[in-house]
């Protein structure tokens, strides 16, 4: 498959989604697979997880901190970045040039992290493996085989001279006045929002579990976890 085609699978996925949750945006991309070729399907794979290595710079993440209200981890920024891949070509790149445009994006109908959040994209194509196959991943002939996927990344990368992870991590103080329509789009949607990941205040209780409260105190009531 070549990159041309990645994309176009890609934006026929997005087009047909726009008013879909991200469950419903991973069904049409399956769906979209499931008419390739298992080999296209792998070749699918190795491109998508090409372009979330190239979107790991300091500059996407420190828009991942500003959605997540300064509480990212490892995962949430994979899914994050699956996510701009899931967006097009045209996002994809203008959005990992500057991040800032990414307010454009964000709407008031839920949190942004739940808006950006692309994990179950990247699964697409395993699922369509496994509706054309009948094969799991742990059965022997299973198509994904991460190596060949892995080696894949790395020879797209060394052809275009690119290695990702461009640049230190920006200090979280620093991110509103490097990305100031994000970072107020965020506070605006956050501050909507009492049990903010920036509210939580984890207790611990004598017999060793754990309460999530959030401030203002009691608002949403404790989680026990």
């Amino acid at each position: 498959m070549t990159e041309d085609a990645f994309w176009e699978i890609i934006e026929a996925a997005k087009r047909e989604s726009d008013r879909c949750d991200s469950q419903g945006h991973a069904a049409r991309l399956q769906n979209k697979l499931q008419a390739q070729t298992v080999e296209e399907i792998v070749s699918f794979q190795g491109w998508i997880e090409y372009f979330i290595d190239c979107a790991y710079t300091a500059e996407t993440h420190g828009a991942h901190i500003l959605i997540t209200d300064g509480d990212g981890s490892d995962d949430g920024f994979l899914y994050f970045r699956t996510w701009l891949v899931g967006q097009g070509e045209l996002l994809y790149k203008s959005a990992v040039a500057d991040p800032d445009l990414l307010a454009d994006r964000l709407h008031a109908a839920t949190n942004p992290i739940d808006q950006t959040d692309g994990e179950l994209l990247r699964y697409a194509a395993s699922r369509a493996c496994q509706a054309i196959t009948k094969l799991r991943d742990w059965d022997e002939g299973w198509p994904l085989d991460y190596d060949v996927i892995d080696a894949f990344v790395e020879t797209q990368k060394a052809q275009a001279k690119t290695s990702g992870g461009q640049g230190a991590w920006i200090d979280d103080a620093d991110l509103p006045k490097r990305f100031p329509r994000l970072a107020a789009k965020c506070e605006d949607l956050w501050s909507r929002i009492p049990d903010r990941p920036r509210n939580r205040v984890m207790e611990k209780n004598p017999d060793g579990s754990f309460v999530v409260r959030y401030r203002p105190a009691d608002v949403q009531g404790s989680q026990r976890t």
